[in-house]
């Protein structure tokens, strides 16, 4: 039988599992950074030398999930409109450090972080909106992710129609609407290099190494 060259060996798959939540988490994120990052938790040292050697067998093999350049990692499926917007919001930000288990947790694309906020709005589907529990989790996973990506507020909102969701008077709409806010305000964003617009707004910073973009 022949040798498949395109499959990625143990080392390989754990770099390629590191692109993907990367990609997944940032957005657009540059190879001097995924390095430090990678680095931080794993175990032999990964340099560049080595990621450009498997770069196009990294992207035949995750063409759905990320594209590689010289400069930067992205995110697929978004657009390139997209990646630039982000790529020039992040312009002057330091990208937040995850720690293993909250960077590999967006290997699920799906996976939104759980939150007060987050589940603030979930109880509200499913109390208040009686939205049953399989769709309130999808509700969920919908919006999380446009506000990853900074989908305008009112987009959001719309997919209240997705869902077949009707808010009854303006007093609902108004408590909807600010906890859909305040979920968004709360949840990391590309274009902040993976802070939460809150953590920005307030100069907030942990103990942990935050990354230059250089």
């Amino acid at each position: 039988m022949a040798k498949n060259n395109w499959l990625l060996n143990e080392r390989q798959q754990t770099i390629d599992n590191w692109l993907r939540a990367a990609a997944n988490f940032y957005g657009f994120v540059t190879p001097r950074v995924f390095l430090i990052l990678f680095n931080r938790y794993n175990k032999p040292k990964l340099l560049k030398a080595e990621l450009m050697k498997y770069w196009h067998k990294f992207d035949v093999n995750s063409w759905k999930y990320y594209a590689l350049y010289d400069n930067a990692i992205t995110r697929r499926g978004v657009g390139f409109e997209k990646i630039d917007e982000v790529q020039f919001r992040q312009q002057g930000k330091k990208y937040y450090m995850p720690t293993e288990g909250e960077l590999l947790n967006y290997l699920d694309p799906d996976y939104y972080e759980k939150t007060p906020e987050s589940e603030r709005v979930y109880q509200y589907l499913r109390i208040t909106l009686s939205l049953d529990q399989e769709n309130a989790e999808k509700f969920m996973q919908r919006v999380t992710w446009m506000m990853r990506i900074d989908v305008p507020i009112n987009k959001i909102l719309d997919v209240l129609n997705d869902f077949h969701l009707v808010l009854k008077d303006l007093d609902q709409a108004n408590e909807f609407l600010w906890l859909i806010s305040d979920l968004s305000n709360h949840t990391r964003k590309w274009s902040n290099c993976g802070h939460t617009p809150t953590e920005l707004l307030s100069g907030w910073e942990k103990p942990r190494e935050m990354f230059s973009r250089n």
